[in-house]
């Protein structure tokens, strides 16, 4: 291969980094901006003093919370309906 191939393939290769380098940062930034995407989650720990039956009842019940929660009313699967 010649210098000249050699050259445009590997300036070419360079913007397509420096353009995805760039769509990086910008949602990076979008995401420290908007910092209230990221209080929804809240992890759920273990106390000193509670039982481990305990934690994974009390870890259930917000699990499934969330997990209902997480659906919208409209897209709530119906398990009425029998197959």
């Amino acid at each position: 291969m010649n210098q000249f191939p050699k050259t445009l393939l590997f300036l070419m290769t360079f913007s397509i980094f420096f353009a995805l380098l760039q769509v990086y940062l910008k949602a990076e930034k979008k995401s420290k901006t908007n910092p209230a995407a990221f209080e929804t989650f809240s992890p759920i720990l273990r106390e000193d003093h509670e039982s481990i039956p305990d934690f994974v009842k009390r870890y259930r019940t917000h699990s499934f919370a969330v997990w209902e929660n997480s659906y919208s009313s409209k897209n709530k699967p119906d398990h009425t309906k029998t197959k």
